[in-house]
């Protein structure tokens, strides 16, 4: 194109589309969104998951090298399923969380 023609423009590429967000927006949305109790609440979830998923493949590793796995089989049954299930409360917690804490802040940021 020439220098009139685009002298006149006020974009040169009408699919050329520029965004960007600043820090104060995303500190904004972040406190909204309560922040650090977000944060720790997550991460709260996050340890009640791995460290029932830690445990319960010890507890499996333990019972595979055991020398008579028959004689306590209902013990480490009973200990996997209970593992398993706090796993699955913590991803539960996780998910809960999240949705808690959107509502709340989507009621703060739209008052």
């Amino acid at each position: 194109m020439s220098k009139k023609k685009k002298k006149g423009k006020i974009t040169t590429d009408e699919n050329d589309e520029k965004i960007s967000v600043g820090l104060d927006i995303w500190w904004k949305y972040f406190s909204k969104y309560y922040g650090f109790s977000f944060f720790m609440a997550i991460q709260f979830s996050f340890v009640v998951l791995i460290g029932s998923r830690v445990a319960s493949d010890y507890l499996v590793g333990t019972w595979a090298y055991q020398e008579d796995q028959q004689s306590n089989f209902w013990y480490y049954c009973s200990l996997s399923m209970t593992f398993a299930s706090t796993a699955g409360l913590g991803v539960f917690l996780r998910a809960i969380f999240c949705q808690l804490f959107t509502l709340r802040s989507t009621r703060k940021l739209h008052k």
